[in-house]
């Protein structure tokens, strides 16, 4: 006789991974991480909507107080808190990976990092399109303004309109993104390269999309000014290249406009009243 999985099953599972420093310069609480992180998880919350959740949430060296400010500000959600004594970036994100494939409630899954901002309902409407279009394999709710200024995003996109959103296929995204867990598994190696070769996250994206690394224009301008561009661009090949010349082509999607925000000054996504966003936000 067959038994059936007592395990419950999610909309969305997500690990979020979370340090009391301040990254780069935030346009919040520049000096104040535990105030900055009152903002970013409410803003999480909201942006979850009605969805059934489960998440993971790894505490890196983190105070007290921010294991009960995540007991206060999601406690309708199945929430599990791991404490980690400092082990830093890279052993976190290999953590969220391993928790990922490992997981057996949810399909579709969240990489979270704790400088982000959402749109109210930011991450159910992702979780909405990723169901809708069998062509998306990643998404990021993050429509970054380098889209518009970095020669490294002079490419031709795939579009498509849903619900009032337009999306289309960027080359790369940081380390916060959605996808589904075999997809995750069969690229499990790829991500892997961040923590073991120090790789860019630019670059092992540009391996799995394949956009803008075979254009010859691209390549001679990338070559002649051997600028940052051109060390994510070799660091692609460097590390990933069996992915490049061997592995399949995915697609990465972004919202316009976007449905969460980077909190660094200098990427700041267009488009969005962020100001308003963060008054929603307040606990």
């Amino acid at each position: 006789m067959k038994v059936e999985s007592s395990i419950k099953k999610y909309d969305l599972s997500v690990v979020y991974r979370i340090y009391p420093g301040v990254s780069k310069i935030p346009i919040i609480h520049k000096n104040d991480k535990y105030e900055l992180s009152k903002i970013a998880i409410n803003s999480f919350k909201n942006a979850l909507g009605d969805m059934s959740v489960k998440i993971w949430i790894l505490l890196d060296d983190c105070p007290p107080k921010y294991e009960e400010l995540f007991n206060g500000l999601i406690e309708n959600y199945d929430v599990e808190l791991i404490k980690f004594d400092g082990v830093g970036n890279y052993a976190t994100f290999n953590k969220q990976i391993d928790i990922l494939i490992n997981q057996n409630f949810s399909n579709i899954i969240y990489f979270a990092e704790d400088d982000y901002i959402f749109v109210k309902d930011g991450l159910k409407k992702a979780v909405n399109y990723i169901n809708s279009n069998k062509k998306v394999d990643f998404l990021t709710i993050y429509d970054s303004s380098d889209y518009y200024s970095m020669d490294l995003h002079k490419y031709k996109s795939k579009l498509c309109t849903h619900n009032s959103y337009k999306w289309r296929t960027v080359s790369c995204t940081t380390l916060s993104f959605m996808t589904k867990k075999n997809i995750l598994r069969d690229t499990k190696w790829i991500f892997e390269t961040y923590s073991s070769n120090k790789n860019f996250d630019s670059s092992l994206w540009m391996s799995i999309t394949k956009m803008n690394l075979f254009q010859p224009s691209s390549l001679i301008r990338f070559f002649l000014k051997k600028d940052r561009d051109f060390v994510r661009i070799a660091k692609s090949w460097l590390y990933c290249w069996r992915q490049i010349i061997f592995g399949k082509k995915y697609n990465l999607w972004s919202p316009i406009p976007s449905l969460g925000t980077h909190l660094d000054k200098d990427g700041i996504s267009p488009g969005i009243n962020w100001d308003e966003v963060i008054k929603e936000s307040q606990p």
